[in-house]
């Protein structure tokens, strides 16, 4: 499932805000503040919809009494935001509730694009009008300051106008972007970096594809409810489509690929995208990073074996931990862990929560199990040992890695992403020539399953092309 900082992460971004021809995005905070609603043009896409919320939109209009004409826009642009997102919602899934505010402390002082009266007399003369109907009433409560806003659901009525119209998913888009951005040590955006015109034509050639694209989560029961019908819906985790490129200093380091939803999510959740109604894979380079230093290096290197698997050592009894926690349990910290240590200028790097996330599932009989491996007696004494655990394993990874281990602390992995992201663009590229959708998580990639070969080879291919020699391997992420 979506983990809390994935979901805060998401949530409170503003990427989506800084789109311009009059697009408003946001989406419900976690801290309970005023929800916002998430506005898209169809304009182009379905102009029958559009029409028709058009006119449900006069309606309102005319129910709402004596109007001042400079007001008429804001409640036209009121009423089709709802009606566009509740649709946009009902697509999804019809259990998937569109949240909005009727506090009145949400509005004013630039805090929503509408008046609290705009926007709660909209919605009301819309189920009125019998288009929306009011599926959870909302609360705050003042002693603990949080609550939430008041879910909103289609009726019959408007999902006959949805079907009438043919409103499918990929009707609902933003403009093409081809944001490109260079970043100092404090990630502000560094003026006056010359990019060449090519880097951002083949971004927006990318995005067009995946803009164009119809990309869904096609979830079992057991997860949708988990990701989906949550205390916090996110509609634009699935409509943010498009990349940006990201740069650390200069065109020579970083440059990767960020920001779309499925970015965003876990490997498992990854596994049930569909792209245009098509089953998809997603192929991974195997031991990208670590392999590409050891080969330049011309260390010995045992392509049969998985070097996050850090086999030969025991993890749990080099760190004194529970014999039952096997190396396969902190693969993944070991693979977040060489990449920090490869991306960071610095000594010392932060406890990574990969890490946290394994040492503290031993706590599952209270006091007594981080007691008996730890020899503390309050949950606090434990998070403070787990720093000093993470101290050790930072120790053993340099030991184990000691043959690239120069390239710690030297910013190596921002050069590396430099070229992974070459890599990227080239493999998207590739597709997006051909009008194909290619998903890139910055070393593993997702099409549908018709283009798994082809993707296999192309991998293949442009990895070659940019680091000087084929990949270690190229394995499907299950």
């Amino acid at each position: 499932m979506v983990t809390l900082s994935q979901i805060k992460q998401i949530i409170e971004s503003d990427e989506v805000r800084k789109y311009k021809e009059g697009l408003w995005v946001e989406t419900e905070s976690i801290k309970g503040q005023p929800s916002q609603l998430i506005r898209y043009s169809i304009e182009q896409n379905n102009a029958a919809f559009h029409n028709e919320a058009l006119a449900i939109a006069n309606q309102v209009i005319s129910l709402s009494g004596k109007i001042k004409s400079d007001a008429k826009d804001k409640y036209k642009e009121m009423v089709l935001t709802a009606l566009y997102n509740v649709s946009c919602n009902h697509l999804i899934s019809p259990k998937l509730k569109m949240s909005i505010s009727r506090a009145k402390g949400a509005y004013g002082q630039g805090k929503s694009p509408y008046s609290y009266r705009v926007t709660v007399n909209s919605l009301d003369r819309l189920i009125d009008l019998g288009f929306i109907e009011e599926d959870t009433k909302g609360f705050y409560d003042h002693k603990r300051k949080e609550g939430k806003n008041t879910r909103y659901i289609a009726t019959s009525l408007l999902v006959g106008v949805m079907v009438k119209s043919n409103l499918k998913m990929k009707h609902f888009s933003v403009p093409v972007s081809h944001e490109i951005v260079v970043r100092d040590e404090k990630k502000e955006k560094l003026e006056g970096v010359h990019i060449p015109e090519e880097m951002y034509q083949s971004l927006k050639k990318i995005n067009s594809i995946l803009c164009n694209s119809e990309i869904l989560l096609d979830l079992p029961d057991r997860l949708a409810n988990k990701f989906f019908f949550g205390d916090h819906t996110y509609v634009d985790l699935l409509i943010n489509k498009q990349y940006a490129r990201i740069f650390s200093g200069n065109l020579d380091s970083g440059g990767r690929f960020y920001r779309p939803w499925w970015q965003r999510i876990s490997k498992e959740l990854r596994s049930y995208i569909v792209i245009n109604g098509n089953a998809t894979v997603e192929l991974d380079y195997k031991n990208m990073h670590p392999y590409i230093c050891s080969k330049r290096r011309g260390a010995d290197y045992d392509e049969s074996k998985d070097v996050y698997m850090l086999e030969g050592v025991s993890i749990s009894d080099e760190l004194g931990l529970p014999s039952y926690l096997h190396n396969r349990e902190f693969r993944r910290a070991v693979k977040v862990t060489i990449n920090a240590l490869l991306n960071s200028p610095y000594g010392r790097i932060k406890t990574q929560s990969e890490f946290k996330d394994v040492v503290l599932s031993t706590v599952t009989n209270g006091v007594g199990v981080y007691k008996d491996y730890l020899g503390v007696t309050s949950y606090k004494e434990y998070i403070e040992q787990v720093d000093c655990l993470w101290i050790e394993f930072v120790e053993l990874i340099r030991r184990e890695f000691s043959h690239i281990s120069d390239l710690f602390n030297d910013s190596e992995g921002l050069r590396l992403q430099k070229e992974d992201s070459d890599i990227a663009e080239e493999v998207m590229l590739h597709f997006s020539d051909k009008g194909i959708p290619c998903l890139c998580i910055h070393d593993s990639f997702i099409v549908e399953e018709q283009y798994a070969e082809e993707l296999k080879q192309v991998m293949e291919d442009k990895h070659t092309k940019v680091i000087g020699f084929p990949p270690l391997g190229i394995t499907k992420e299950s």
